[in-house]
């Protein structure tokens, strides 16, 4: 079969045989950061703070009127340095998709990770304060996991995915081979301007015995095309760090997206933790980002964010920037994402 790319456009191969597309498409993402955590403020280059920097490879085949096979990889990186994170890999899978809906295998976003991603106006930044506080603990991309989602029915539709934990690879002391194994099922419905899901996660921990639990409640509404927001419920309990005593609570969130105009739009995301048994897993987080658009591939952007702990909290606005227990961190981000 002779395959074709175009890799700044990210288009077409085709064969004699069968109908097929090869895309490579991604993100660049680059801003001037000013971060400040243990007393101390840091300025710096970032990559990631709208948009994980991101080269993805698609691959679609037609394998007759009523299926088809995908292909996804996505290798991330670091616009700022060149590094790769570890692993480098996000998603990374191959699906089968027809009549009965759709298959996947390989590493992936639980259900629950892609539910609460369709109403995080922030999803895919640094700053994200929903993945940042709210999801903190919670599994959200693992290997060895395969997920089915069925056909929409009146539109509504049920999506539920299996991760079969280590299987062996790389445990560690104590740990078992069912270690991270763990269900995520969801129901959804999407209808004109609503959109809401149930999703409830079932994951075992690094010990035997250790169950990890999380229920999430998630909306979106468009208002006139112009408004759209969103709002979740988070209620968690279980062991979530290994060893260590049960932990539960709810959190909530409540955001959305403003189209100022057609090429300038408003961003909130506001979340607070309240977790039982006193503050040390408390916290409530801010993100406001201004977008403007150069073109439909360009966007200059204006992030502001903070995370305020409580108690004995440490939640990060980024990985490398921990702050001290009780602290509040504040981020300020000026930068540019570029999608190919």
């Amino acid at each position: 079969m002779k395959k074709t790319l175009y890799a700044g456009l990210g288009l077409v191969f085709c064969s004699s045989s069968a109908m097929a597309e090869l895309t490579l498409s991604g993100f660049v993402d680059m801003s001037a950061e000013s971060i400040t955590y243990q007393g101390k403020s840091a300025r710096r280059l970032q990559s990631g703070n709208l948009n994980t920097s991101r080269i993805v490879f698609r691959d679609v085949e037609k394998l007759d009127n009523n299926m088809e096979a995908q292909f996804v990889y996505e290798w991330r990186f670091r616009a700022d340095t060149g590094a790769q994170p570890v692993p480098p890999a996000r998603d990374s899978y191959v699906a089968l998709k027809g009549d009965f809906g759709r298959i996947l295998a390989g590493r992936m976003r639980i259900t629950s990770a892609t539910t609460y991603g369709r109403i995080d106006p922030s999803y895919t930044a640094t700053y994200s304060v929903i993945t940042n506080i709210n999801a903190s603990y919670q599994r959200w991309l693992e290997n060895n996991t395969v997920k089915y989602e069925t056909p929409v029915w009146n539109n509504w539709q049920i999506i539920s995915s299996l991760s079969l934990g280590k299987e062996g690879e790389n445990l560690a002391p104590k740990e078992q081979q069912l270690s991270g194994r763990g269900t995520s099922t969801g129901v959804r419905y999407n209808n004109g301007p609503w959109f809401a899901s149930l999703v409830y996660d079932k994951f075992n921990n690094a010990l035997p015995g250790e169950v990890m639990q999380d229920i999430w409640l998630v909306g979106e509404y468009w208002m006139r095309r112009d408004y759209k927001i969103t709002a979740a419920i988070h209620r968690y309990f279980g062991n979530y760090a290994s060893g260590k005593p049960e932990q539960h609570g709810y959190d909530w969130q409540i955001g959305g997206r403003y189209f100022i105009n057609p090429v300038n739009e408003l961003v909130l995301s506001y979340v607070n933790r309240n977790e039982a048994g006193g503050p040390n897993g408390d916290a409530s987080g801010l993100y406001l980002s201004l977008e403007h658009s150069l073109s439909k591939r360009t966007i200059l952007y204006a992030t502001y964010a903070q995370i305020n702990n409580r108690g004995n909290s440490r939640y990060a606005l980024s990985f490398d920037a921990i702050p001290n227990a009780g602290e509040t961190t504040r981020g300020l981000s000026l930068g540019i994402s570029h999608a190919f």
